[in-house]
């Protein structure tokens, strides 16, 4: 199983268990008005609800963390590409296009990177364009 396949079934079953937490809470609101004293319900609920929101508060958390993990990573080996394609052509400078006011295309790397990129993780599945 790849990396991003183990993270979406980790994030689905957190998912999954944050939305049984919530049946819960809704299960004591129904259950509220016919249940023993309302005061003890009244505390489960407010328990619950608790619960559910640190649930709720860890999940995304984790979603979080995990998204910056994978973009911490990327960034790593754009950078990697990024490199060997200025060594391999003995560039003295590489500058992202945000500092720079115009760019010709013959100094532009942006096609050679990809393509080094694609190269360096042949089983990186293709995306359709829509």
């Amino acid at each position: 199983m790849e990396q991003g396949e183990v993270l979406a079934s980790a994030l689905e079953e957190a998912l999954r268990h944050v939305e049984g937490l919530r049946d819960k809470v809704v299960v004591v609101k129904v259950g509220g008005s016919t249940l023993g004293s309302q005061d003890t319900t009244s505390r489960d609920l407010v328990t619950l609800q608790r619960d559910s929101q640190r649930n709720q508060n860890e999940y995304r958390d984790d979603v979080t963390f995990r998204r910056n993990e994978e973009i911490a990573n990327v960034q790593t080996e754009l950078l990697k590409a990024i490199q060997a394609v200025a060594q391999a052509q003995a560039f003295d400078i590489v500058l992202p296009d945000s500092a720079v006011v115009f760019i010709s295309n013959r100094v532009d790397i942006t096609q050679q990177v990809i393509d080094y990129i694609k190269k360096a993780s042949p089983a990186a599945p293709a995306k359709a364009n829509p």
